[in-house]
């Protein structure tokens, strides 16, 4: 994920995810649930302009398994 600290928008690049699917959480510091949505390419942009700048959580989740989390400074 980048960059970070990020501004107006969070780049979330994957690779290689094989034949499942894949999915991103964002998340507030608090744990409160922002966006839920499918990663549909290999770089997925994530629109955080509107946010206020505090720490974000993103986690890519793989079926019901998590497969990695970053933590994002919006700035």
């Amino acid at each position: 994920a980048y960059p970070n600290p990020a501004t107006d928008f969070l780049i979330l690049k994957v690779e290689n995810q094989g034949n499942q699917k894949l999915f991103y959480q964002l998340s507030d510091a608090n744990g409160k649930l922002i966006e839920y949505k499918a990663i549909v390419s290999n770089e997925t942009s994530i629109v955080i302009s509107n946010f206020i700048p505090a720490t974000y959580f993103v986690k890519v989740i793989q079926g019901n398994k998590e497969v990695k989390t970053f933590k994002i400074i919006k700035n």
